[in-house]
């Protein structure tokens, strides 16, 4: 890997094959420790967001089914090409 103030470059024999970047810099979106009215804000959001993952949410799965649904090992018919 060669980094970058933007991000990493990941490589493969020689060659890029991917580009790690950051998506949120901490510094912007971690609250300020001193100020508890950003932690509030940040624990209602989370909260938010986990209100509407309930609405659609299968009855009766929990999140240990899903997490091990999503790591299943697929056979090569399930493989999905990039751009596919």
């Amino acid at each position: 890997m060669s980094g970058k103030e933007n991000g990493s470059n990941i490589t493969y024999r020689g060659r890029v094959v991917a580009l790690l970047a950051p998506c949120v810099r901490p510094a912007d979106y971690l609250p300020d420790e001193d100020r508890e009215e950003d932690w509030e804000k940040v624990w209602a959001e989370m909260d938010e967001t986990a209100a509407e993952i309930a609405k659609h949410w299968p009855e009766g799965v929990s999140a240990v089914d899903a997490v091990r649904e999503q790591r299943r090992n697929l056979t090569p018919d399930e493989w999905v090409r990039p751009g596919e």
